[in-house]
């Protein structure tokens, strides 16, 4: 599969992220995206699992 990308500032980002990883454009693609998700998962997460420690007796 390919992916083509069509912004030159797209294009520089990929390719400077790449340069400072030392890896691949498309192994920075990659990483960028799996970053990405996992940050936006986190903070679910530990909403979730403070939510779960609060003792809430019943009324």
């Amino acid at each position: 599969m390919a992916i083509h990308v069509a912004n030159p500032e797209v294009c520089a980002l990929v390719k400077l992220f790449a340069k400072e990883r030392g890896v691949s454009m498309s192994e920075a693609v990659k990483i960028a995206v799996r970053e990405a998700l996992a940050a936006r998962d986190e903070p679910v997460s530990a909403m979730k699992a403070d939510i779960a420690a609060i003792d809430i007796e019943p009324a």
